[in-house]
């Protein structure tokens, strides 16, 4: 293996490594401070959520609409609450339900630091880092 390969190597293992063992996610509530919804502005709202089993990042967004008489609807009420929770089926992913009402509720699910910041839960940066310096190790 020549020296570039190596310095390669090693650089993906130690971005692989975990800062520690306890998640960390955002923590708020929209109806106690709007700086909690979308786009999300808050800096100091990151909280230690423990380690134990099935540990998530959670984010929940639900809104609830109006019927007026003519049938138009219009969104008179949205929520957005981030906080730490457990939960053993679902990670990296996004449900959306709705209710008969017209409102619906999106509820994300993460397992990384911070991962309930956005409403996007795609691939980290982590495995976009590491799927890159593997594409090149194989150059």
């Amino acid at each position: 293996m020549n020296r570039h390969t190596v310095s390669l190597v090693l650089c993906a293992f130690v971005l692989c490594v975990e800062k520690g063992a306890s998640l960390q996610c955002m923590s708020c509530e929209s109806h106690e401070d709007p700086t909690c919804n979308d786009p999300f502005t808050t800096e100091d709202a990151s909280e230690d959520c423990g380690d134990g089993e099935n540990i998530v990042c959670i984010k929940i967004m639900a809104t609830s609409n109006k019927v007026w008489f003519d049938g138009d609807s219009k969104e008179v009420a949205r929520i957005t609450s981030r906080f730490c929770g457990t939960h053993s089926e679902y990670s990296d992913t996004c449900l959306r339900t709705s209710s008969g009402g017209g409102g619906t509720t999106t509820s994300c699910y993460c397992n990384k630091d911070n991962c309930n910041r956005t409403g996007y839960l795609g691939p980290s940066i982590m495995v976009i880092v590491v799927m890159t310096l593997m594409s090149l190790l194989t150059m």
